[in-house]
């Protein structure tokens, strides 16, 4: 069941896909759980054959980016029962992630989200920058 599954899956194009989508053995339309299976893909084989007809992006945006990284800080975590925390925790991420500079290669190597955007650090570590800007020192610097 799983390799005929697979085969609908594996189609290279919407026309194929529908094909083999109809070709299903008749235990997916008699099993209740294999018709589940066999509804939803019925469903979503616009999406699932997205890919058959333009190119998918070899690269993700920036927020992509971000929202993936927080996502598995967030469930390695597992801790975060009190939406006062998860929101504590997500502000501190995201100062955190502005400051963290562009990798060598990078459009913009060396430089940090809040640099991009113009605050210059004058040559202070970031975590510095946090601590006289956190104690109201940044004014008089």
């Amino acid at each position: 069941m799983q390799a005929q599954h697979d085969h609908v899956l594996e189609a290279p194009r919407l026309f194929t896909f529908a094909q083999r989508l109809r070709r299903l053995p008749e235990v997916f339309r008699t099993d209740p759980v294999l018709q589940k299976r066999s509804a939803s893909l019925q469903r979503k084989k616009q999406r699932l054959t997205a890919w058959t007809t333009k190119p998918l992006p070899k690269t993700t945006t920036a927020l992509d980016q971000l929202f993936k990284f927080l996502d598995r800080k967030l469930c390695r975590m597992q801790t975060l029962h009190e939406s006062i925390s998860a929101r504590a925790m997500v502000n501190a991420w995201a100062i955190v992630r502005n400051f963290w500079r562009y990798l060598p290669g990078a459009k913009r190597a060396g430089q940090s989200p809040v640099e991009i955007a113009g605050a210059d650090l004058k040559g202070i570590p970031w975590l510095q920058v946090l601590n006289l800007f956190t104690m109201g020192a940044w004014g008089q610097a």
